[in-house]
């Protein structure tokens, strides 16, 4: 942070709050068991079973005269997971530990969780469709029969899964709020179990048996160097777990680097060594509180704007107690291009009033995802300091950010990083009164998914700072940029 800077908090929401890089992810390491169906060949049966990645620990919830599990589906938090029992043909979820969570089920095949804000599982059944996680409000995504795999977006917005049409497996999505379905792939090859990244940029899938990537709107699709079926992410996305089939009735797990590298087996043979199939993976902490320190509410946030002089490091003056400090005198701007005014009265006088506000708009929880910060900035009287003449090109705001949220359950706290937007200016009407720049903008339209509803973000902020547009009066340009203004006070 800049010398003099001033940290302040904004509390996104109470229930409520902002950002995720969507990375769901929580960070390196941050990962806990696999589940997996276990097939038991010389029984028939299907047990719903958990393994430490390295493969210890493994152990079954269910047992051989329970449900024949199919798809297990790890919750958000890591909390409870969702399964298809193949002989009732239902969906039920049950705790971490085994343990009944008192929920009921409903009809249908291959569960997924939505992210937290969403609160529901997606499954098939008809086509596709969603619950809440109570297993009420049952709701119609999709009606083509040959929909499965689904996989939730981390931001909530779409659903990825395989459509079967004329008995070719193809990569779909289907964006949740508005029903609107796109393809993904068109090869003649199967492709099927899209699993997105943590972050929603990548999609992993199986085509005839190998495994690939490709950005999550369908472009840049590259394999990976090793063979499988039915893959996941790893919560912190840095390895995947998948599926092979080493012959027709047998199949292993295995684990690698996200890019398909150190691939290793994960041998179950302390509890279920025989067929383990449909990884899904934990994410953590499980039982942990996201009990990261925040305010009951710090919204609006508003700071008005004055001229940046430039630093006085060695002063020529010494100023007027009680503020006896060495001084330097003339002061000079920061911005050698722009001015608000000139001295006390004409041709310049002060005019100009600036400001950056931030303004959270909690939403609605559950539903479609509706938490907002409305960025508000204005400043008047902008002037080009050569002639005083109205300037016509557009000023960069500029604030350093540090974001401490429970986005993907996980309480963590961001490295530093930058909130920018563009303000462009406007000529006015009156005489001697500069150009008016302003924008009026918000968060998800800087930083596409940042003001996401259940993370209770906190984001400290450090000196807000506006920009010139340098020579070329173009702030996009920014190796010709000047500071300009910041936030301060003004004491008349």
């Amino acid at each position: 942070m800049g010398r003099g800077a001033i940290r302040v908090a904004v509390l996104v929401g109470a229930m409520l709050a902002c950002l995720a890089p969507p990375a769901q992810a929580a960070f390196p390491g941050a990962n806990g068991k696999i589940a997996f169906s276990f097939f038991e060949s010389d029984g028939g049966t299907a047990q719903l079973c958990t393994v430490n990645p390295d493969g210890t620990g493994a152990t079954c919830l269910t047992q051989t005269n329970g449900p024949v599990v199919e798809h297990p589906a790890w919750s958000p938090d890591g909390q409870r997971i969702a399964y298809w029992d193949w002989i009732t043909g239902h969906i039920f979820t049950i705790n971490h530990d085994g343990s009944s969570d008192g929920a009921g089920s409903v009809e249908g095949e291959a569960p997924s969780w939505s992210p937290p804000a969403r609160g529901r599982i997606v499954f098939s059944s008809g086509g596709l469709a969603s619950v809440k996680t109570d297993f009420t409000d049952f709701a119609q995504l999709t009606t083509h029969p040959g929909d499965f795999a689904a996989d939730w977006s981390p931001d909530g917005s779409r659903v990825a899964f395989t459509r079967t049409t004329g008995g070719n497996r193809e990569i779909w999505v289907v964006f949740v709020d508005t029903g609107q379905e796109l393809r993904l792939t068109s090869t003649a090859v199967d492709e099927s179990s899209p699993d997105f990244s943590p972050d929603g940029s990548k999609l992993i899938f199986s085509a005839s048996n190998q495994l690939h990537t490709m950005n999550a709107d369908g472009t840049g699709r590259a394999p990976l160097p090793v063979a499988g079926i039915e893959p996941s992410w790893s919560p912190d996305g840095t390895r995947i777990v998948y599926q092979r089939d080493d012959s027709l009735n047998f199949a292993s797990l295995y684990v690698a680097n996200a890019d398909g590298s150190g691939e290793t087996w994960v041998n179950t043979s302390g509890c279920c060594f025989d067929s383990d199939r449909q990884p899904d993976w934990q994410p953590l902490p499980v039982d942990t509180a996201s009990a990261h320190a925040r305010p009951a509410g710090a919204t609006p946030f508003r700071v008005p704007l004055v001229p940046a002089a430039r630093e006085c490091t060695s002063g020529n003056r010494t100023h007027a107690p009680p503020l006896a400090f060495p001084s330097c005198s003339p002061p000079v701007p920061e911005s050698p291009h722009l001015t608000v005014g000139v001295g006390d009265g004409d041709p310049a006088p002060a005019l100009s009033i600036g400001f950056v506000r931030l303004s959270v708009r909690p939403g609605v929880p559950g539903g479609a995802d509706d938490a907002e910060v409305v960025i508000r900035s204005r400043l008047s009287n902008v002037m080009r300091t050569s002639d005083l003449s109205e300037y016509p090109g557009d000023l960069r705001a500029s604030v350093v950010a540090r974001l401490t949220d429970k986005q993907g359950v996980v309480s963590q706290t961001t490295q530093d990083f930058p909130l920018e937007w563009q303000m462009p200016c406007t000529s006015t009407t009156g005489t001697n009164e500069g150009s008016l720049c302003e924008l009026t903008t918000t968060l998800d339209a800087l930083r596409p998914g940042a003001a996401a509803e259940g993370t209770r973000a906190v984001w400290a902020l450090d000196q807000v700072q506006i920009y010139d547009g340098g020579p070329d009066e173009d702030a996009a340009t920014t190796a010709d940029n000047s500071l300009f203004s910041v936030q301060g006070v003004f004491v008349p």
